[in-house]
């Protein structure tokens, strides 16, 4: 910790003078003269004088041999251990090579460097300024990988090695051979040496070990650029057979799914994945499932990437294996397991917009998709919904096969109080992608009563944006299709029915007459025509939703209301005053008072 106020110094100087790191250094070595508390405000002090004040380099040099000494003889850990190595740094910030050196001063060869010495350097040796190390470190730190045996000194040296690759990794494409200490190919040599004895010297196996593991990984993933990409394409089956032995311990998923995207990362860039990989895309891909499939804590950051390096991993592997990749994805969205599911349907997600659109992809997701809407999950998957939208957006509901999709969306919107607010939001969109001729055709079929409002506000969102594109909904063109849509007579005769019982669902009456006001006009291919059809609705309807407004239904005269609605009606048909669509509007209404004779409906039609 830093410090540059000139007062601050000055009490700096006063409380941790020469003197006093001179009784320091000289009563440390001594060991029973301290106490552990002593000796940790001691370095607590050193560290903050050697940080803000430029101190002689024989004093620093002098530190730096007394704690390496001390450290060799004594066992430290915990906050002790922490305070030698942070001593240790803020020399290193002054004098990196001082300390690094003290690496290769080591008297006994089968005894490893001190732990926060290790831990120092790997810390290092992520600054700019130790460049030259690199090759210097790597030749002598290789060697010990092997002598580190217990879970703290495996630890430690991890640190180095850390440290070691990604300087490495961040220089790859600068690589000059004389500053780093090293020639790219001794450096790629000993990076795949040091990927050897990780994956084939160090017990990783064991459930006490999971925090070496997760260091080890966060090391390999740095690694696989570094080494031969023919040497990594060689060790794929073995590194996967580890991860997912590892997947079954206690190791965080983050470091699982970082290394794996690092791995196919790390092929694709040397142009091609290999054989190895394909070979083991479905175990790889049952790892990432997995990962997909773990419980995301927004306050974890771990948590929330390990999701975003699963879907990276995803996305690469389908650019490497676009047929296999779509095979597995789509074998899992069938599977019976929910959360698998989910998995499928997410990285299907990310990955499906880079897919070509052709008529077999088509085929086979809609037929994997209509067999998770059978599966009928409970709560609604968010993710399901999602990938919907996306199909829409490729145009996939206009596909034969894209009606069972519509319907599953129209019972979706059924007002289910399960479903979140953003699944409707989305549902809503998703509506809006049908066209507006078979959405108002849906709105007006009797199985879709209890999803009326919100079809009826996508139909309207659809016409009013039409309009503004200047684009005006003329549904006259729709009995040119009678099978396949609602004609304009029917289409009238059921949004005046609706309105009759306004306050039914809280809004039918409201949601009737805005969407009859968004297709004017109804009656015509040509606004001229008919012109006081429009003049007639622009006038009413608005004087009618302000009466619902106004209004509760307990509050409002259902009498005056239903004979509101029928002058309404009997004005429209004068002014359309065209005998032939008139007729076509009397058989409707015959046709509609055989169905409603119970209910009364036909008194005003």
């Amino acid at each position: 910790m830093a410090f540059h106020s000139k007062n601050f110094k000055g009490e700096l100087n006063k409380y941790i003078s020469k003197e006093n790191i001179q009784k320091f250094l000289m009563a440390l070595p001594l060991g029973g003269q301290m106490s552990e508390d002593d000796i940790i405000k001691n370095l607590k002090l050193l560290e903050v004088k050697i940080l803000n004040t430029k101190m002689p380099t024989t004093l620093c040099q002098k530190i730096t041999g007394v704690l390496i000494n001390y450290l060799r003889r004594m066992e430290t850990k915990g906050e002790l251990e922490k305070m030698f190595t942070s001593v240790l740094m803020a020399l290193g910030s002054h004098f990196p090579e001082m300390i690094i050196v003290k690496l290769w001063d080591r008297p006994n060869i089968y005894c490893l460097p001190p732990r926060s010495l290790m831990v120092a350097v790997g810390k290092i040796s992520l600054s700019q300024d130790t460049v030259s190390f690199i090759g210097s470190i790597w030749r002598y730190i290789l060697p010990l990988l092997r002598l580190a045996q217990e879970k703290n000194d495996m630890l430690a040296i991890c640190h180095v090695f850390y440290g070691l690759v990604v300087s490495a990794q961040k220089h790859l494409d600068s690589w000059d051979d004389k500053v780093m200490g090293i020639t790219q190919r001794e450096m790629s040599m000993k990076a795949y040496t040091t990927f050897r004895v990780f994956l084939n010297r160090w017990s990783l196996k064991s459930k006490d070990k999971a925090q070496v593991s997760e260091q080890v990984l966060l090391i390999m993933g740095h690694l696989f650029f570094l080494m031969p990409p023919s040497k990594l394409k060689n060790q794929v089956n073995r590194l996967t057979r580890l991860l997912m032995i590892l997947m079954s311990m206690e190791v965080t998923p983050f470091y699982i799914s970082q290394c794996i995207c690092q791995l196919v990362n790390a092929l694709a860039f040397s142009g091609c994945g290999g054989i190895n990989l394909e070979s083991q895309l479905k175990n790889i891909t049952g790892m990432l499932f997995q990962q997909l499939s773990a419980k995301v804590n927004p306050s974890d950051p771990h948590s929330v990437e390990n999701c975003s390096l699963a879907l990276r991993a995803f996305y690469i592997l389908a650019k490497l294996y676009q047929d296999q990749m779509v095979s597995l994805i789509l074998s899992a969205m069938e599977s019976t397991e929910p959360a698998k599911i989910e998995s499928a349907l997410q990285a299907f997600t990310d990955v499906f917009q880079e897919l070509p659109q052709t008529e077999k992809l088509q085929r086979v997701v809609l037929n994997s998709t209509i067999l998770v809407i059978q599966e009928d999950l409970k709560p609604v998957p968010k993710v399901l919904v999602h990938f919907i939208e996306m199909l829409g957006q490729h145009n996939y509901l206009a596909l034969p096969q894209g009606n069972t999709i519509i319907s599953y969306i129209i019972k979706i919107v059924e007002s289910d109080p399960s479903n979140e607010e953003d699944i409707q939001i989305m549902c809503s969109r998703i509506l809006q992608m049908v066209s507006l001729p078979k959405l108002v055709t849906l709105v007006c079929e009797p199985n879709n009563t209890l999803a009326f409002v919100p079809l009826c506000k996508a139909a309207t969102q659809m016409a009013l944006k039409a309009r503004s594109l200047g684009q005006v909904p003329y549904l006259s063109s729709f009995h040119f299709n009678p099978t396949q849509f609602i004609s304009p007579q029917r289409l009238l005769t059921h949004l005046v029915m609706f309105s009759r019982k306004p306050y039914r669902e809280r809004e039918f009456g409201t949601s009737s007459l805005r969407l009859l006001s968004a297709l004017h006009p109804i009656t015509s291919l040509h606004p001229v025509i008919h012109y006081n059809v429009g003049q007639l609705w622009r006038k009413v309807i608005p004087q009618m939703l302000q009466i619902l407004d106004d209004h509760t239904e307990e509050s409002l005269n259902q009498e005056d209301w239903e004979d509101r609605l029928f002058r309404f009606l009997s004005q429209s048909l004068v002014a359309i005053d065209d005998d032939s669509w008139q007729e076509q509007l009397l058989r409707v209404i015959l046709e509609r008072i055989r169905y409603f004779t119970d209910d009364g409906d036909e008194q005003y039609l």
